[in-house]
């Protein structure tokens, strides 16, 4: 986990703008005639905190062996559009 974190960290850091993640694929529009963005198809983006949060969760919840809590806290952090 600490490497996620770490991961987190440096992304933050870097300057990650939300806005870069919410923009559409290229083409998007003109396909399907929408203009949808991450954030309306996802749900806005966690904080860092509240990310962080939830992977400690997780972490928590291995560390127990409590494998469907897990798998619970994975499945919902990747309806977030959040992948480990």
């Amino acid at each position: 986990m600490s490497s996620l974190l770490a991961q987190l960290d440096e992304l933050s850091d870097a300057g990650s703008e939300a806005s870069e993640a919410e923009a559409p694929p290229e083409g998007f529009s003109y396909v399907t005639g929408l203009r949808a963005t991450a954030a309306d198809v996802l749900g806005p983006l966690l904080s860092r905190e509240e990310l962080r949060s939830r992977l400690e969760e997780r972490s928590a919840a291995r560390q127990r062996r409590d494998f469907r809590a897990a798998d619970a806290a994975r499945d919902a952090l990747a309806q977030r559009g959040y992948t480990l």
